[in-house]
């Protein structure tokens, strides 16, 4: 036994590492819950549509059915993935946003998103191009932003609209990773 042992002055326990998620749904839960600011109502929907994604179809078949969307069993993962989408788009944390949008409406959401994130962030000194579109002012703004450790991401969902949030540059990596090792693409530079 060491000296320092038998006084505990070494008692502190090493910090872990959180475990990796190990499945889609874990995956899913853990990036959104970093993405969303840990906004326990979007954690409860993508739960409930973790433990029964049939039963969670069938009572937003709507939703889905609006997005062109019908379930089978091999379809889960891509129905919890809209799930967990359309749950931060209710709650602002997401804007979607037609490929064709201008730049006002950039703006506003962007203004909403980050309002919405808690990140104190003035649009203020920054103008967006009405002849460019959404991906050059998503760029325009990282550029801006990065410095002050700011980021928009988009989230793939394969539509023709995108799927923008905005985030601390640590939370969205660790967000990207966390969802790029199950396969859901976000992506700072959404196209």
């Amino acid at each position: 036994m060491r000296l320092m042992d038998l006084f505990h002055l070494n008692s502190d326990p090493a910090q872990e590492e959180p475990e990796s998620p190990k499945s889609f749904g874990e995956a899913l839960l853990l990036s959104f819950s970093i993405l969303c600011r840990g906004d326990k109502a979007i954690e409860a929907k993508i739960t409930e549509c973790l433990a029964d994604p049939k039963a969670y179809y069938e009572a937003h078949e709507k939703a889905y059915d609006e997005r062109g969307l019908q379930y089978n069993q091999e379809a889960e993962p891509w129905l919890q993935l809209i799930a967990a989408v359309d749950a931060a788009i209710e709650a602002e944390y997401l804007r979607e946003l037609d490929w064709k949008g201008d730049a006002e409406e950039f703006r506003s959401a962007l203004e909403e998103m980050l309002k919405v994130s808690g990140i104190p962030f003035s649009l203020k000194n920054l103008s967006f191009v009405r002849e460019k579109n959404i991906p050059d002012w998503v760029a325009q703004f990282n550029e801006y932003a990065g410095q002050s450790g700011i980021t928009v991401y988009g989230i793939d969902i394969d539509s023709d609209s995108y799927v923008l949030g905005a985030a601390y540059l640590a939370d969205y990596a660790q967000a990207a990773e966390t969802a790029g090792n199950v396969g859901i693409r976000v992506t700072s530079r959404p196209n």
